[in-house]
């Protein structure tokens, strides 16, 4: 098993400051992704976000050709719009970096951050709040 960390890339959601790490897990079939988001202001805690995974498409090259294989369940990709839309997440089920110093873990799958990363495109699109 090994595991790999991308450590504390800044980013700038709503105006506040945020520090963002990915962690990697390599697994025998999957990569199990953590998400730590870390607010840049207020009491500076923190969340972390479990449940995201990945494939391995180096090692197991050609799996996406299985009938059991699907995009959406077996893959996501972690850009800044998905931080932001995490970040979001978060804030709506309580995290509050501001006054909180209580530090948050949410457990996310793949398809529920894809639905949530949806729903934030179509808001985008309609002009709406972000």
């Amino acid at each position: 098993m090994r595991k790999r960390v991308l450590r504390n890339k800044p980013m700038v959601f709503d105006g506040q400051r945020y520090l963002a790490s990915v962690s990697a897990t390599y697994d025998d079939e999957v990569v199990h992704l953590r998400v730590t988001i870390r607010a840049d202001f207020g009491t500076r805690s923190f969340v972390v976000i479990k449940g995201l995974q990945n494939f391995d498409y180096f090692h197991h090259y050609g799996h996406w050709t299985n009938q059991d294989y699907s995009e959406t369940k077996d893959t996501i990709e972690i850009t800044p719009r998905v931080l932001a839309v995490l970040i979001q997440h978060a804030r709506n089920n309580g995290w509050s970096p501001e006054s909180e110093k209580t530090n948050r873990h949410l457990e996310l799958t793949n398809v529920n951050a894809k639905s949530l990363l949806a729903e934030y495109n179509e808001r985008q699109s309609d002009g709406g709040p972000t």
